[in-house]
């Protein structure tokens, strides 16, 4: 398995998000691959870190997240991540 992290940039506003904000929140942490996950300070983009099998299993993923299904992400990129330092990056090895 891999890890990869996944960025969100939202291309609607904060009252289009808040409609579906509690779906996304419920369908994020029903999702076992996803280790982590949190807005950035502007709310206008989030960090998602994911452990699965390829690209396309978290492709898929995120296109089941509420958010993403309703058009309110505009723009989401996926990178392979190889956490190697820091106190963390333990927990994210397989």
């Amino acid at each position: 398995m891999s890890i990869f992290a996944v960025t969100y940039t939202y291309g609607a506003p904060e009252e289009q998000l808040a409609t579906l904000r509690t779906e996304h929140r419920d369908y994020l942490a029903n999702l076992p691959e996803l280790l982590i996950s949190g807005p950035a300070s502007d709310s206008r983009e989030a960090v998602l870190v994911f452990r699965a099998d390829s690209r396309e299993q978290v492709e898929a993923l995120v296109a089941a997240d509420p958010f993403v299904a309703a058009g309110f992400v505009g723009e989401h990129v996926v990178r392979d991540w190889k956490p190697i330092l820091g106190s963390l990056a333990g927990h994210f090895t397989a």
